[in-house]
Formats: structure tokens, C-alpha cells, sequence
């Protein structure tokens, strides 16, 4: 049997998107103009924006894992700062659980994003032959991930957004938990695992911790003889998108206005990106006023397969251009 996908994680790209832009917005309005809480890759820290309120951003956002988390990442982009192209390749060792392509509309704040699921089997960058497109981030870091979602996608996207799963725990213990109708009863275990793995929920609606929201989100199957639920890579993004749908109306709502600073310095520290602070603070205009109904989530269409002893995600490329084409073009 296949081992179990470790410390699969879902990272919040609606919340994260709001923590980011807003977040710094707020925070630069109430603290020193020194306090650091942001760490931004050094390509693109010192860069000015001369873009005003207008038009689009477009980027990629990737969920990693790892106990390292993002600190060995960020160490070696600033140890690379000046490099272009795949000479800002560099073995990271964790894959991104989570690859979204995402456009925001500065004048309207509406946000479209697309799911890409982990297996998806494609060409990456600086390889032959054909992978499962998680495994960019692991040998090449972002910038190769990046070079490999823009030539799937076909969607010239240059900025992105990384995040570690220690951000998402955090933030749902801050609010006190998340509830979610759990869809039916979870059970799985990996003792093999690292840390060793065990999921047990049960069906229906309750309010979970982040270790328990983190169980709901690594859950793929169930252990044999318990159901034999088994999710796949299609069945997980749409797990991830109820989620994360449910934890943004939760997490911005009245009850948690206060806690708001708490959750945006946990969501800091696990965040990198290259895009520059000039624009995060132009666009943290936009999320001020930001809604729920201004969140639109699509997956790309395709089938699971076996192919040669592995599972991969094939993507139907007719269809999947048209969805690209119909959001980013």
C-alpha cells in the first residue's frame, strides 16, 4: 500500500490573502515603522510599486510542509538575492500540498481563485519527463514551482506566496476553534508516519482546534474495514475549499475583531512572498472593504489514475485551458 501523503495540510489562501495584505496595513498603522513582521523575499523587498489602485494581481500560492516550516527557505532566497532565473533553484525537500493560481481585482476586491491538485502529472521545470507537479517545490523551491505552474497554466504569473501549515494551526486556536460539520466519521492511522499519525472524528458538526482542523484536512481514506472512504486528490481540494470557506466567515466575524493583531502576527511569521511591500499595502485598501461573496474557487478538471504504481491527478487539457483562459486571459 501506497504510504499515506505526509502532514497533509490546507493553507488558507482567502484568510491568508486578507492577513497579508490587510494584516500588514493594519499593523503599520499601529506599531513602529521598524518592528519587522514580514519576512519578503529579498528579490523584491526593496522594489517600488509604481502601479496605483488599478487592474490586477495575479499569483501563485503555495502550502508547503516540513518541520523545517519556511525558515530554511527563507535563509537561502536571501543568501540568493540578486540571482535570476534557475539560478534561484535550490532543494528545499518539502513539496507544496497546496497550489493555487489566484487573481485579485484591485478595483473591486473580488477574488478568483484556481486549484491545481497536488498529483496533477506535468512536466516541471529544470526535468525530464513527467512528475507530479508538488515535487518543484521540494527540488527546485518556489521559483522553479513557479516556473512550472506558468508553463501548465500558460498564465505569465511572476509573483507568489508561500505558506507553511503552523500558520493555519494557529490561527484556529487564536479564534478559539473552527466548526465544521465533519461529513463522516474520520478514522485513520499511520504509526509509520513522522510524528506518527491518528485521525479520528466523528460524523457531524463540531468545533475543532487546530490539531483537530489539521486531522480534518490531512484526512484521504479511512483505515480498512472503517468504511473505506477514500477521498483521493479531488475529493481533498474540495474538502480544502469548505474549509477554508467556513474558517474566513468564522474568522472575520464580530466575535473575533479583537483578536485580529494576535492572528495576524501568527500568520506572518509562516508566510513568504515576493511581492513588494508597496503593493501589499495598496491592496490591503481593497480588503478592508472585503466580502465572502467576492471569493470564487475552481478546480481544474480531471480524472485520478494509477499509472505505474503511483497515483496522479490527469488533468483534462482542453477543459483545464478554457478555465485558465476564462479567469486569467
Amino acid at each position: 500500500m501506497q504510504k499515506f501523503i505526509k502532514f497533509f495540510k490546507i493553507f488558507l489562501i482567502s484568510l491568508l490573502v486578507f492577513i497579508l495584505f490587510f494584516g500588514l496595513y493594519y499593523y503599520r498603522k499601529l506599531s513602529k515603522k521598524d518592528n519587522k513582521l514580514v519576512i519578503v523575499d529579498e528579490t523584491k523587498i526593496n522594489q517600488k510599486t509604481e502601479e496605483k489602485l488599478e487592474g490586477e494581481l495575479v499569483f501563485a500560492f503555495f502550502g508547503i510542509d516540513g518541520e523545517r516550516g519556511l525558515d530554511y527557505i527563507k535563509k537561502k532566497l536571501t543568501a540568493l538575492d540578486g540571482k535570476t532565473a534557475e539560478e534561484r533553484y535550490f532543494t528545499t525537500g518539502n513539496p507544496s500540498d497546496t497550489i493555487m493560481l489566484v487573481k485579485i481585482d484591485k478595483k473591486t476586491g473580488k477574488v478568483n481563485v484556481v486549484s491545481v491538485p497536488r498529483d496533477t502529472k506535468v512536466k516541471i521545470a529544470g526535468h525530464d519527463g513527467m512528475r507530479k507537479i508538488n515535487a518543484s517545490f521540494a527540488k527546485d523551491g518556489p521559483y522553479a514551482a513557479l516556473d512550472t505552474l506558468r508553463e501548465f497554466s500558460n498564465v505569465d504569473v511572476t509573483n507568489y506566496i508561500a505558506v507553511d501549515y503552523k500558520g493555519v494551526k494557529a490561527i484556529v486556536d487564536i479564534i478559539g476553534g473552527v466548526e465544521i460539520d465533519v461529513p463522516f466519521d474520520m478514522d485513520y492511522d499511520d504509526p509509520t508516519d513522522s510524528p506518527p499519525l491518528h485521525i479520528h472524528l466523528k460524523k457531524g458538526k463540531q468545533k475543532l482546534d487546530g490539531k483537530g482542523a489539521m486531522e480534518f484536512l490531512r484526512f484521504r481514506k479511512s483505515n480498512k474495514g472503517q468504511g473505506d472512504k477514500f477521498l483521493g486528490d479531488v475529493g481533498r481540494v474540495t474538502h480544502q475549499q469548505y474549509f477554508i470557506q467556513e474558517l474566513m466567515k468564522q474568522t472575520l466575524s464580530a466575535n473575533n475583531v479583537t483578536k485580529l493583531p494576535r492572528m495576524i502576527q501568527a500568520g506572518l511569521e509562516h508566510i513568504l512572498t515576493n511581492i513588494s511591500i508597496d503593493e501589499m499595502l495598496e491592496l490591503a485598501k481593497v480588503f478592508t472593504s472585503y466580502s465572502q461573496d467576492k471569493l470564487t474557487i475552481e478546480t481544474i478538471p480531471g480524472t485520478d489514475k494509477y499509472e505505474g504504481g503511483a497515483s496522479y491527478f490527469i488533468a483534462d487539457e482542453e477543459e483545464t485551458a478554457k478555465l485558465f483562459t476564462k479567469i486569467f486571459k
